[in-house]
């Protein structure tokens, strides 16, 4: 099986500029060698939001991976952007591996003029060879989010356990795309995709995957910020083993 996590990061946010000249922010979030690096980065701000994005993601596997989950302190997660790695699950390069404690977790990027998405794993097992993943993002629209306000749409594309877990337009959204991107790669009906977050002991568990009301060893996780929704699931390679 193979933990994934992400976080997106939208550019064009109005809490997104200029971050990298916040010396309170810097200080609390990234280590000192980060920060030179950030600061000897021919774009700083990318460079930043890419390091932010890491540690974010890396954290969403450290919670699957570690219970109870560890407090998330950013500059306990330390990135490196320049890693040796060069055998990454969906191109040809691991762009990142973050460092919590004893674990080194992957980095992949999927970047854009106006986005940063960071697809973290911690592959164990049959790791590498068996498993795959498969990334997505989505810039929604006005009408996207109007669907938020549709109980006859939410009541069909949801059950009522996954509905305890969309508090808002994003989260809905980010679970239909993300369901629907399960589903055509699985060749399934989207009604037997359900996106199950536990509310027990609190609601900030990471979400899981049923399919015909089962766990699988597929893994998943999702991402929202501003006009971005973004996920990213593992799934074992055709022809893997068994």
């Amino acid at each position: 099986m193979i933990f994934v996590g992400n976080d997106i990061v939208d550019l064009h946010s109005e809490s997104v500029g200029n971050k990298h000249e916040d010396l309170r922010f810097m200080r609390r979030v990234f280590t000192a060698g980060e920060r030179k690096k950030i600061e000897l980065h021919a774009n700083p701000e990318k460079a930043l939001w890419m390091h932010w994005a890491a540690k974010e993601a890396a954290y969403k596997v450290i919670c699957k991976m570690q219970k109870p989950r560890p407090v998330f302190s950013h500059a306990q997660f330390v990135v490196d952007l320049d890693p040796a790695i060069n055998k990454g699950l969906f191109s040809n390069v691991v762009h990142a591996t973050v460092r919590f404690r004893a674990v080194i977790i992957e980095i992949q990027f999927e970047t854009g003029p106006d986005f940063i998405h960071a697809i973290a794993y911690c592959p164990f097992g049959e790791g590498l060879n068996a498993f795959a993943i498969h990334p997505g993002t989505r810039v929604t629209s006005s009408a996207d989010l109007s669907l938020w306000d549709d109980n006859k749409w939410l009541e069909s594309h949801f059950t009522e356990n996954e509905l305890l877990s969309c508090v808002r337009s994003e989260s809905a959204l980010v679970r239909y795309f993300s369901k629907k991107a399960v589903a055509d790669y699985l060749k399934v009906a989207e009604s037997r995709v359900q996106i199950i977050r536990p509310q027990i002991p609190d609601n900030f568990q990471p979400p899981y995957l049923l399919i015909d009301d089962r766990r699988t060893e597929m893994d998943l996780s999702l991402s929202h910020h501003e006009r971005f929704v973004a996920w990213a699931f593992s799934v074992r390679r055709q022809g893997g083993s068994d």
